[in-house]
């Protein structure tokens, strides 16, 4: 399995599988709430393809669920959107104290469920991470053994980097303001107390992979590493030597490579051209 999907490279990819993986077939009570987060390109979506792949090799396909928070994103793993697996709407955002649902259907769609994947974690505020858990916990409420754990005692596998797209209209995730500043209008209101249980969530992970390596871009380490520069909002332009990031970009343009590198150019002869609205 590990050449099969072209594992064998990466060791994050590998240790994050592996965790997954060993946790699956060994049938672990230990509930898992993992964290595989890494830089653009850095196989996140493969593994989620990896571990689905094994799961359905194994004979345990019901018991995963592939999620993220819109449906672009979702689409983009043949996943949900976690609004529609948890029967969550906008207007209660989420909230069980203001919203009814078909509990039937809810626990339904979790019956034989153990694992979830829940991409674009970034997206994710406390306040809506308190509601997953609380509406995975109402759907798994039938089951004794996973009454007290979060998450109804599911299987939690969080995607994404933490510098891409934020919530809207919430607090991220790996936010201290809550934790830092405990007093006690915190649990005066339900809106506080979710907040404050989203932190709490957040965490009690127990485990955490970084994936390190650009899968797309290995042979060129000048711009891997310029990536993660503009990334963390710290590219360079400055005149001199090293070359900036700013000029090393400018070297791509179609004028420079049909001075500099011919061959490069001649690639470019049949692209697409887009054009903007005059």
């Amino acid at each position: 399995m590990i050449s099969k999907w072209s594992l064998e490279t990466n060791m994050e990819q590998r240790h994050a599988f592996m965790i997954v993986i060993e946790h699956m077939l060994h049938n672990d009570p230990e509930q898992m709430l993992m964290f595989i987060t890494g830089i653009g390109r850095s196989g996140k979506s493969h593994l989620i393809r990896v571990i689905v792949d094994v799961f359905a090799q194994k004979g345990h396909s019901r018991e995963i669920l592939l999620s993220a928070p819109t449906g672009s994103a979702a689409c983009l793993i043949d996943g949900f959107m976690i609004h529609a697996l948890t029967l969550m709407n906008s207007q209660s955002m989420g909230d069980a104290n203001q919203q009814t649902v078909d509990m039937d259907e809810l626990q339904e769609i979790w019956h034989d469920v153990t694992y979830l994947v829940l991409d674009e974690v970034s997206m994710v505020s406390m306040e809506l991470l308190a509601n997953i858990a609380k509406w995975i916990s109402l759907a798994k409420a039938g089951e004794p053994e996973r009454r007290d754990k979060p998450f109804g005692g599911i299987n939690i596998i969080f995607m994404g980097g933490m510098v891409q797209l934020r919530p809207i209209n919430g607090t991220v995730l790996y936010s201290h303001a809550v934790v830092n500043n405990l007093s006690r209008c915190m649990f005066e209101t339900v809106k506080a107390q979710r907040h404050l249980f989203g932190a709490f969530l957040w965490r009690s992970l127990t485990h955490v992979v970084q994936l390190v390596q650009n899968e797309h871009a290995k042979a060129d380490l000048t711009f891997i590493e310029m990536l993660g520069w503009i990334r963390l909002g710290s590219a360079t332009m400055s005149v001199g030597s090293p070359p900036s990031d700013w000029h090393h970009l400018q070297q791509r343009l179609l004028s420079e490579l049909h001075k500099n590198s011919i061959d490069d150019f001649l690639h470019f002869s049949e692209a697409p051209i887009v054009f903007g609205e005059c």
